[in-house]
């Protein structure tokens, strides 16, 4: 009688710690799962994307960069920048098309370079862009020498930096294209994230 309260009693432990066991497999697969999923989550439209970059132009001078030790080897460092991953929700247009379009289909841990043509960064070299300002726009100052960047405001009161073509009598010419216009573009992708 005692040996078959014991035995069952031993058994009854026994199946609860098997269970225990059992079941703390199947959470440990289930959040392995999840981990897994994660990690190979392919980019597509919706995705919410981070990612470093270093972007140069196809002679190899780089122009831009999320990562401070490269801003600070290329004289392109800004103190006040917070330097981190660009995020960004795909299919938003946050970014230039080629970019956008470049990194769908890439998962986290991605690396990749990618050439963008001006027609999918920012538009081809527009001649008939420009517009003058009147000198006295400049008030007593000095006037702005031609191929300096000056900064200007849109029709919205958005500011937009501009190149200087020409200073002469009635004021100063200045370029409204985008300063990256008709450039080919390159960029050296960094996937850190995609939720």
């Amino acid at each position: 009688m005692k040996i078959s309260k014991l035995f069952l009693i031993g058994a009854g432990i026994s199946l609860v710690l098997i269970w225990g066991c059992l079941n703390k497999t199947n959470l440990s697969n289930t959040n392995q799962t999840a981990f897994m999923n994660s990690q190979n989550q392919t980019i597509q439209n919706g995705s919410v994307v981070s990612f470093d970059y270093i972007g140069s132009f196809p002679s190899g001078e780089i122009f831009d960069t999320s990562l401070e030790d490269v801003a600070k080897q290329n004289w392109l460092y800004i103190t006040w920048r917070d330097y981190k991953p660009l995020e960004v929700e795909i299919g938003k247009h946050q970014i230039i098309p080629g970019l956008e379009n470049a990194l769908i289909g890439h998962k986290k841990w991605d690396e990749f370079e990618i050439t963008i043509p001006p027609e999918q960064a920012y538009g081809p070299y527009n001649e008939n862009l420009k517009a003058t300002l009147a000198r006295e726009q400049f008030g007593t100052g000095a006037l702005p020498q031609v191929g300096d960047m000056i900064v200007v405001s849109n029709a919205q009161w958005i500011p937009m930096q501009v190149k200087v073509l020409e200073v002469n009598q009635t004021g100063v010419v200045i370029d409204l294209n985008n300063p990256m216009a008709g450039k080919t573009l390159v960029f050296k992708i960094f996937v850190r994230d995609v939720k």
